[in-house]
């Protein structure tokens, strides 16, 4: 018999780098008896099945500002402020934690 099926790969996986999985094939025999294995690249192979996954890390980063005409005059003047508005997306397959935003303008 072949059995085919499909698995929807998950963010887990992706962010494990690959998904190991293990079929058990059962049957019962005319006695009654169970007998059962494993599956693997052959037989009397029990390894599990290794599916690589491509792993592509990529962070992408926006940065806009809008002058705060503070005193209203249309002009810039000391000690008025911009606003800078970071905007960070992640461009990649696999998630990202501890982002970090560094801007020496704006003291790190």
């Amino acid at each position: 018999w072949i059995y085919e099926a499909s698995y929807a790969i998950t963010q887990a996986d992706i962010d494990a780098g690959e998904v190991v999985n293990q079929a058990t094939a059962t049957g019962t025999a005319p006695d009654q008896s169970t007998v059962s294995d494993l599956s693997g690249l052959t037989i009397g192979n029990d390894e599990p099945t290794v599916i690589e996954l491509c792993q592509n890390p990529a962070i992408a980063i926006v940065k806009t500002g809008i002058f705060n005409d503070e005193n209203g005059d249309a002009c810039s003047n000391v000690d008025e402020t911009i606003t800078y508005t970071f905007t960070v997306t992640n461009q990649g397959n696999v998630s990202l934690s501890n982002i970090i935003v560094d801007d020496p303008l704006l003291g790190g």
